[in-house]
């Protein structure tokens, strides 16, 4: 209750423990149900180099115990493994690295099971025919299904995610029934519901927060209703969950109360109930060494290699926004969002 009254009214947060990492935003394939805009999201500066990563690193609090590397596609970067290694040398033995990849640069990937303490979570979208259209490559479901075996030959740790969208929702059995008949269950499965946002969703979000349009680098839909019916939806997640239960997958729902709340999450309705954002607590770094509050809202609040980290966390401008979006319930960007708890004292005591 304490550290809820301390957010509310002060907007200040305690130390993260987590940090995603973003080494670049840069992607070697062009996804149709990719909710970023490229053009608007990646800027013309260059991406730090492992000298700058070395110096973000060592200026991280030493509260970090979890470090999740996205992008865009990290394994684009050559130095991917060198960047593990620096956080895993800093940390020492009190870091764990979950990396995610879209699976095409295997032998990159494969490299970094030399270190200790790395994991990995792979992009899956369907059967063949299905993820590779989804992906806009015919050589991508082999390449990540072959990854997947060999990363379990290591005896790696390996998590699954699945994007349900307009795309794919028909064919999410058929890619479970395929995993089990190859015997490559992952350690677990996510199934994460889509992401979509309409130019009123973002002019709304960006004068809720007091920002502009700008720092919403997002693709934008004419309608973000799904082309497919609520029925369904319904439809397809029960078939989805039956058979991960009855197949023995672990797994979890993205946003976790999906199949609660269908519903609303398909006709996009307000929570009424006070809300909470999991993204508050972590801490968040572009490729430029930027410190931003989560993928969709990108606003900087200062670059890490310029300022001390602590002057950035709790300074005016970062409280000042995380109380508006508390006091607000939160944006409409966040409606779709797995980030989002609630109530809101959930997420902090």
């Amino acid at each position: 209750m304490i550290r809820a009254n301390i957010l509310l009214n002060q907007g200040k947060m305690s130390l993260p423990r987590m940090l995603i990492f973003e080494p670049t935003l840069r992607c070697n394939l062009d996804c149709v149900m990719c909710d970023r805009d490229k053009k608007k999201l990646i800027e013309k500066r260059k991406e730090m180099e492992l000298d700058d990563i070395k110096i973000m690193i060592e200026n991280l609090p030493k509260t970090i115990n979890t470090i999740y590397i996205s992008g865009g596609e990290p394994f684009v970067r050559k130095d991917i493994y060198d960047i593990c290694k620096l956080f895993l040398d800093e940390f020492n033995t009190k870091v764990k690295i979950l990396i995610q990849t879209n699976g095409m640069f295997v032998s990159r990937v494969l490299r970094l099971t030399e270190l200790k303490r790395v994991s990995f979570n792979l992009s899956i979208d369907g059967p063949r025919n299905i993820h590779n259209m989804m992906r806009g490559d015919n050589t991508s479901f082999d390449n990540v299904m072959n990854l997947f075996k060999l990363l379990i030959l290591k005896g790696k740790i390996i998590s699954t995610t699945t994007v349900i969208s307009e795309y794919n929702l028909k064919h999410v059995v058929k890619l479970l029934e395929y995993i089990r008949d190859e015997d490559i269950k992952p350690s677990v499965m996510i199934i994460e519901y889509e992401r979509k946002f309409s130019k009123g969703i973002i002019e709304d979000s960006a004068e809720v927060l007091g920002l502009n349009t700008d720092h919403f680098p997002v693709t934008i839909h004419k309608d973000v209703i799904p082309s497919y019916s609520f029925q369904v939806l319904r439809k397809q997640l029960e078939e989805i969950d039956k058979t991960l239960k009855t197949n023995g997958f672990k797994f979890f729902y993205l946003p976790s109360d999906l199949k609660q709340k269908t519903r609303d999450y398909y006709y996009r309705k307000k929570n009424k109930n006070p809300m909470y954002c999991y993204n508050l607590s972590v801490l968040r770094v572009d490729p430029y060494g930027d410190v931003i509050p989560c993928f969709t809202i990108r606003k900087k609040f200062g670059n890490i290699l310029k300022t001390p980290f602590v002057d950035i966390w709790n300074s005016r401008e970062f409280r000042m926004f995380r109380q508006k979006l508390i006091k607000n319930n939160l944006a409409p960007v966040c409606e779709a969002c797995f980030a989002k708890s609630t109530p809101i004292y959930t997420g902090l005591l």
